[in-house]
């Protein structure tokens, strides 16, 4: 969604090999880069839910991270996506009252009321905001970094907001735009930036592409993440999960089993290597489509409905019963045959909301 070149829609499509996957149209690619706003499920944990320093995770949870998530109620906070404000209030009036949203700029804005997430503050919504730094010069480009430090400090304070610099890198880094280490060091640097603030309300978060980068038949599969990335600046992981066919799994099996959900290898899940890096997970983006991009065929909004409705519940099981919680849910309300929900899957997103 963060990148005006490149997509990864295509290329995380689940349960085929990586060389029989198409990329999405150029319209559709289009779109992903523009977009600005996204549907968005949080659940913030308490310390409670989160590994104890002596957990088996090498990494841990800093003070700062603990402290930002327990000024967070845990009530799921629905969101809604579209490709522009226009469409966001469309949706909202459809699906809502949505308490967060995730949205995107290209570029660092002067300011975070001239950003695309600038209506979040009055609405009282949690911020997911994105942008796309250059990842081979930011890691020591002062002047770089002091923008994005100046652009920080106008953030009202207690706005909730997570900082993504390069959101969804796998493509481009297969594509030799950039390398692992130049997104990693990226990072690191945004990361120590948002940590310099001292405000619990502002916390750096990654997001992968979606369970096709953990599985073992990817292209990505082979990227080592912890290698690179210092997890002591971040503070929230982010996943990308999709239903692209009436064959794909629910979002439980897809991200619960080794494979993107077929089960057929003895690697970890996405949601245990994930949560192997002891921090909060969000499903940054997800949702499912309206039409089978195979076969051509519809994928009903009775099944659309469903795979919501299951994704929800299973959702809050998992919090129930792991330390490592899943903070958000973004669902990507792309465009009519996409991830676009009408009918009863509208409802269904609706009934999640007010839930």
């Amino acid at each position: 969604m963060t990148r005006p070149s490149s997509s990864a829609v295509g290329t995380r499509d689940l349960q085929l090999p990586s060389h029989v996957l198409p990329r999405a149209p150029r319209a559709v690619r289009a779109v992903r880069a523009v977009l600005a706003v996204a549907v968005t499920t949080t659940v913030l944990a308490s310390p409670a839910l989160l590994p104890p320093a002596s957990s088996a995770s090498p990494l841990g949870t800093d003070a700062q991270t603990v402290a930002a998530q327990s000024k967070v109620a845990a009530k799921v906070k629905m969101g809604a996506a579209a490709k522009d404000q226009a469409a966001f209030d469309a949706f909202d009036r459809e699906a809502g009252t949505f308490e967060a949203r995730r949205t995107y700029n290209s570029t660092l804005p002067s300011s975070f009321m001239k950003s695309l997430a600038r209506t979040d503050v009055a609405a009282g919504r949690i911020s997911y905001w994105s942008f796309r730094p250059d990842p081979k010069t930011f890691a020591k480009d002062k002047p770089a970094q002091k923008k994005l430090k100046a652009f920080l400090a106008t953030i009202p304070k207690g706005h909730q907001t997570v900082v993504v610099a390069l959101h969804e890198p796998e493509d481009e880094i297969r594509a030799h735009k950039f390398t692992l280490k130049q997104w990693a060091d990226t990072n690191n640097a945004v990361g120590r930036i948002v940590r310099a603030t001292h405000r619990p309300e502002l916390r750096h978060g990654i997001c992968l592409m979606g369970p096709w980068t953990f599985d073992s038949r990817s292209p990505y599969y082979g990227y080592n993440w912890k290698k690179v990335l210092n997890f002591k600046y971040v503070d929230v992981v982010g996943i990308d999960p999709y239903k692209f066919r009436n064959t794909d799994p629910s979002l439980e099996r897809m991200l619960t089993v080794a494979n993107s959900g077929s089960g057929k290898t003895k690697n970890p899940s996405t949601m245990a290597k994930l949560s192997s890096w002891g921090k909060p997970v969000a499903l940054m983006e997800f949702g499912v489509s309206a039409t089978d991009r195979y076969t051509g065929e519809p994928i009903t909004d009775e099944v659309r409905a469903r795979w919501i409705t299951d994704a929800a519940a299973w959702m809050s099981s998992w919090n129930s019963s792991h330390k490592v919680p899943i903070e958000s849910a973004s669902y990507f309300q792309l465009h009519p045959g996409g991830p676009y929900l009408t009918g009863k899957a509208v409802e269904a997103l609706d009934a999640v909301t007010k839930d």
